[in-house]
Formats: C-alpha cells, sequence, structure tokens
C-alpha cells in the first residue's frame, strides 16, 4: 500500500478497532485446474468448513466447499464472491454398514460341465495351437537328432542309413528343401540347419510366429500366467535365433544344438500349464486333440522311414525308432541290451501306456473325439478303430513270427496307411467342429 493509504488505515483503526480483525494469511493449498490451450495450471484453493447446531452442541459437517481464488485473494485469506468451486465430499470409513438397494431375485444357474461348448472359431484356434506347437517340438528333436551325429568326429559307415532315414525325415517335416544323398555327403546340412533354425523364412520362424499369433487369439481364454509365459518364451526364443543368425556359418553344432534344447522347454512348458491349469473341457480338449493328431502322423510317418530297410540292416532301423519315439531309456529298462523287433514295435507303435507311441496317441485322440460328440455321435471315434487294432495286431503278429525282422521290415505301408487314416480324421474334425459341415464318407472313414 502507499503511504498515505497506511496513515488513512492506521485512522480509521484507531477510530473504531472494534470494527477490524487481524488475520494471519494462510498458506493455501494447490490443485491442478484446466487453463488455456487444454493445460493443468496449479492455483491455490481454500476449503470453507460448516458447523451444526443440534439444540446441544456445534457439530462440524464433514465436507465443504473448495474455492478456487486468485494470488491477490491468496495473499490475504478473502474468499472471492466469483470463483470456481466444487463440494467436497468425505467418504465414510471402511468397515461400516453401506445401505443401499437389496440384491435382485434370481432362479438358481443350473450346474453345467459341457466338454466342447465354445465358438468353433475358439475351438479352431485351440487345435491348431496344438498342431503348430508339436510340429515345434518334432522340428526341434529331429534338428537336435541330427546335430548329435553331426558333432561326431568322423562319420562312420553304419552312420550312413541313419543319416539317410533323418533326411528324409527332415524333407518330409519342411525343415530342409534339398535332398541329401550320401554319394554327394551331409556337407550343406549344418548350414541348411543353420537357416531352418535362425531365418525368419526358417521353420522355427514360421512355427513360433503361428503360436505367438494363435496364443493372442485365445488371451482370453489362456490363463494371464500362461499367456505371460508364452509370450516371454517365444521372445527370449527369437533373440536367441537372431544371434544364430548373425553367426551363419560361425555358428557351431554346440550352440545350435543348445537353441534345439531351449524350444524342447518351451514346448514342455506349455505342456505343463495345460496339463496343470487348464479345465478338463473346451479348449484343453481340442489344443490335446491338435496334438494327438499331429504326434501321431508324425510317428507313423518317421517310423515307416525308419524301418525302411533291409532285414540284415533292421537293426540299425529299430535303435532309429527307439530314439525318434524318445524311448530308448524306456526299452533299456525292459529288456536291457538286447534290440530285436517285437519288444521295440509294441514300445512305439501300440504301447498305450507310452506317451510317445503310436497306440498313446491314436487311443487318446479316440477319448477326445469321444467326450467331444458324446454318446449319440460316435462316427469320429470309431474311425480310429481300425488304426488302433492294426497297431495291436502288428505286434501280435511280429510275436508269433519266426523271422521278425523280414516282417518288421514290411511295416512302412502298413504305418503310412494310418498315417493317412489319421489325416482322414483330422479332416473330419475340421468340418464337424470348425466349418460347420455335414461328414463325407470314404471307406467307412469321415
Amino acid at each position: 500500500m502507499e503511504p498515505s493509504a497506511l496513515d488513512t488505515l492506521r485512522a480509521r483503526i484507531a477510530d473504531r478497532p472494534w470494527a477490524f480483525a487481524a488475520v494471519a494469511p494462510p498458506t493455501p493449498s494447490f490443485t491442478p485446474c484446466v487453463g488455456e490451450g487444454e493445460t493443468l495450471d496449479p492455483k491455490p484453493v481454500a476449503l470453507r468448513l460448516f458447523m451444526a447446531f443440534d439444540g446441544v452442541a456445534w457439530r462440524p459437517l464433514p465436507g465443504g466447499l473448495a474455492r478456487v481464488m486468485e494470488p491477490a485473494d491468496a495473499l490475504t485469506g478473502r474468499l472471492p464472491h466469483n470463483a470456481l468451486s466444487k463440494d467436497v465430499w468425505v467418504l465414510q470409513e471402511e468397515g461400516l454398514d453401506i445401505y443401499g438397494p437389496s440384491n435382485l431375485p434370481m432362479a438358481a444357474l443350473p450346474i453345467r460341465r459341457t466338454p466342447g461348448d465354445m465358438p468353433s472359431r475358439v475351438a479352431d484356434n485351440f487345435y491348431w495351437l496344438g498342431r503348430y506347437l508339436e510340429r515345434l517340438e518334432n522340428a526341434a528333436r529331429l534338428i537336435r537328432t541330427v546335430l548329435g551325429r553331426l558333432s561326431r568326429d568322423t562319420m562312420l559307415p553304419r552312420d550312413v542309413p541313419d543319416m539317410e532315414v533323418l533326411v528324409a525325415c527332415l524333407i518330409e517335416a519342411g525343415i530342409v528343401s534339398e535332398e541329401l544323398t550320401p554319394t554327394a555327403g551331409f556337407g550343406q546340412l549344418p548350414d541348411l540347419l543353420v537357416r531352418a533354425l535362425g531365418r525368419d523364412t526358417g521353420i522355427i520362424a514360421r512355427l513360433t510366429g503361428r503360436v505367438r499369433n494363435l496364443a493372442d487369439l485365445l488371451r482370453d481364454r489362456l490363463s494371464g500366467e500362461m499367456h505371460a509365459t508364452i509370450a516371454h518364451d517365444l521372445r527370449r526364443l527369437k533373440g536367441n535365433r537372431v544371434l544364430l543368425r548373425a553367426g551363419q556359418r560361425a555358428v557351431g553344432v554346440g550352440l545350435m544344438h543348445e537353441f534345439a534344447g531351449q524350444i524342447l522347454q518351451f514346448c514342455a512348458t506349455v505342456s505343463g500349464y495345460a496339463a496343470e491349469n487348464m479345465v478338463r473341457g473346451g479348449g484343453r480338449l481340442f489344443l490335446d486333440l491338435g496334438r494327438r493328431i499331429e504326434r501321431a502322423q508324425q510317428v507313423a510317418a518317421q517310423l515307416s522311414h525308419a524301418l525302411d530297410q533291409k532285414p540284415d540292416r533292421l537293426e540299425a532301423g529299430l535303435n532309429l525308432c527307439l530314439e525318434l519315439c524318445d524311448s530308448a531309456l524306456t526299452y533299456r529298462s525292459r529288456y536291457l541290451t538286447a534290440v530285436q523287433a517285437a519288444p521295440v514295435i509294441d514300445l512305439v507303435v501300440a504301447d498305450e501306456g507310452n506317451p510317445r507311441a503310436l497306440g498313446f496317441q491314436l487311443v487318446s485322440a479316440r477319448q477326445t473325439l469321444v467326450l467331444l460328440a458324446g454318446v449319440d455321435d460316435a462316427l469320429l471315434p470309431a474311425a480310429l478303430d481300425q488304426s488302433i487294432a492294426e497297431t495291436r495286431l502288428m505286434v501280435a503278429e511280429l510275436a508269433g513270427c519266426e523271422d521278425q525282422a523280414e516282417l518288421a521290415a514290411g511295416l512302412a505301408p502298413r504305418l503310412r496307411a494310418i498315417e493317412a487314416q489319421v489325416a482322414n480324421v483330422s479332416d473330419g474334425v475340421m468340418r464337424q467342429y470348425f466349418a460347420l459341415l455335414p461328414l463325407t464318407y470314404t471307406d467307412g472313414v469321415s
């Protein structure tokens, strides 16, 4: 204030002191307010509280009125007459009763346990997620099996038939496209495997990409932990795959073997989540059905390659059957070291308790189809009966045959026939549950 104004004020106070009061300037709080240009500006705010007299005592009311002040008002503590104001509410403390409308009466919900009750699109995604996961695991197992032989210092003549079988399996699985022959040698194989593992156009990149896309489409059907684990592990695999691609020829067999092992760990992790976290119905059934159908076709095809040998060279093919089905340890625990056709075929073809055997896939797929179709529709489950009976018949014939090697060497066409029957069942599954078309009939198989 100007000195003259201060003198005038002192005179007024001295003349009528009861009409004036001294108030300490408050330190206001600040609150964000919308300013010009849709910005938020800090402005001082004052909270006016109220009290009510109930006839006995004055009681403070919860809440009050908040008013935004200009800077000059904030210095004097004077409340503006025309300013932005908002009611301030004080919520009740937790634990107090909340009064509101009562719950609406509802009829009791009936208990429902429908195994396959879900949209066809969702079922289709689960089915193909299972198939692509199985293809990814199969590719990693094949590559690791081949790398185990490439890591040896020298390739012996007895290793050549095994490599021929493995290369045929690699070509059929789409892992490599060039056919390698013993006369040309297998020198190109390491480079081809690096491309399959590391390139963006390789089999591993394509399969992991499809698994990622399907997992994203099914995000609302998977648990948060399961989806997060899939996304995290796929990012880690992509980073390691880029390292392989950058290395090209400098990449060693050991590094490729380690990367294939990481893929198998990822597939095992997803299988564990599906086994322990997913309800036995709906998506879990179609996911498992996709894996059983895919593995049945893979096992039948690979065993047919391994057994397509001359009888005098069948022992190497039988050992390869055990290796491809990851059943060598189980065989040794049952039969020690004697490798014979009947027990080997029983373990990898007909043993319904071996999760790597062909018979296990067929029986599990049939049980899943029964759960999906119900008792009124047994067409698709019955389509697998012939294949299941054929696996059991193979073992029975071998057990009663004097020359087991001769008979086992002729099982390749029968295994290929089972593979074709499983493919027909897969077509029937897609028509009935995904495309929603009537089933067709060919030779009694849908």
